[in-house]
Order: C-alpha cells, then sequence, then structure tokens
C-alpha cells in the first residue's frame, strides 16, 4: 500500500513540474521560429542580441538597424547598436548611436558611460570626462562609470582619483580596476 501511494505522490508531484518543462519548451520553439523569421521590432531586438552574445557583430548592428526602422523612438536599440559598433571599432559610429539613445532618454547612464569609452578612444578626452561625469551624475551607484572615470585618471598618470574611483567602483561591486590597479602596483592605499 505504501508503495502505490509513494509512486501515487512521485506522479502528482512530477506532473506540473512536466508541465512547466512543456511549456517552456512551446516557448523556446516560437521563440526559435520567430529568430529566424522576424517580423517586429522586438523580433529583429532579440535576434541582434543573439548575434552580439555570438561576437557577430555585423548582423547584431543589421538586425538592430532593422528594429530601428520599425520602432525609431528606441533608446536601447540605439544603445546596444552603438555597443556593437564600439565592438568592430568603428566608435565614429558607435558615439553617433549612444547620442541619439540620449537624446531619447536623457537619463540613460549606460550610453553616457560608453560613449566616454568611445569618445577617450577617439582621442577627444574632455567629452569622455564629461561623459563620465554626466553617467555618475545621473546613477551614483553605477559602478562602470566609475571603472570608466578612474581608467582616464589612471591613463591621465592621477592615481590619486584613479585609486579613488577604483574603490567607489568595487565597494559598488565592480572591482577590475581595482585589482588591475593594485597588481600594477598603481593604487594609493
Amino acid at each position: 500500500m505504501l508503495k502505490k501511494r509513494g509512486f501515487a505522490f512521485l506522479i502528482v508531484a512530477l506532473v506540473p513540474v512536466l508541465c512547466v518543462l512543456i511549456a517552456e519548451m512551446s516557448y523556446a520553439q516560437i521563440r526559435q521560429e520567430t529568430i529566424q523569421n522576424p517580423e517586429t521590432a522586438r523580433d529583429y531586438f532579440e535576434r541582434a542580441l543573439v548575434y552580439q552574445g555570438a561576437g557577430d557583430f555585423e548582423n547584431a548592428v543589421a538586425d538592430y538597424t532593422h528594429a530601428l526602422v520599425l520602432e525609431p523612438d528606441h533608446a536601447t536599440t540605439y544603445y546596444n547598436r552603438g555597443l556593437a559598433h564600439a565592438s568592430m571599432g568603428e566608435h565614429h559610429k558607435a558615439v553617433d548611436d549612444y547620442s541619439h539613445a540620449i537624446k531619447l532618454d536623457p537619463e540613460y547612464a549606460k550610453a553616457y558611460a560608453d560613449r566616454g569609452i568611445s569618445f577617450s578612444k577617439l582621442g577627444d578626452k574632455q567629452k569622455a570626462m564629461a561623459d563620465y561625469n554626466a553617467a555618475i551624475r545621473i546613477a551614483p551607484d553605477y559602478p562602470n562609470a566609475y571603472c570608466n572615470r578612474g581608467a582616464y585618471y589612471a591613463n591621465s598618470g592621477d592615481m590619486e582619483n584613479a585609486s579613488r574611483d577604483a574603490r567607489k567602483a568595487c565597494e559598488l561591486g565592480n572591482c577590475t580596476l581595482l585589482r588591475d590597479m593594485r597588481r600594477r602596483g598603481e593604487l594609493i592605499e
């Protein structure tokens, strides 16, 4: 009798789990079909994310561009296309996309922080610093903005400010710059 109850309990316990798994598989199958045959801006955006995650930045840019044709006022699409351009070393195009994202959403701290990186790569240190400061003003808890500004300070030889920003970034969860500066013996304690 106990064996039958145990088996019945096992079946009762597994049925909801199996239903969830089947639903998730169906959703995944539908998403795969959508990615293969995109129709909406969201479909193109999601496929672009897949391409970008795989390092296929050219196809990512193409799909972000298709998404923007369908939905031209989407700041995140401009931002992500900017990231793809930056990954290909196309920093002028990245700056244009980040700027468009900022125009659509003036409080887009990530767009300021990453535009700062592209400005820095293009040699415009003043605009880079202005963007890092804007990102920190908008989102004072965004650690990457402190990392970016700290790296700028370190590259300029200002180790005191670089150390301060590295510590703040680490306090907020990104210790990359702090570890790098310690390893190179540049951190001012």
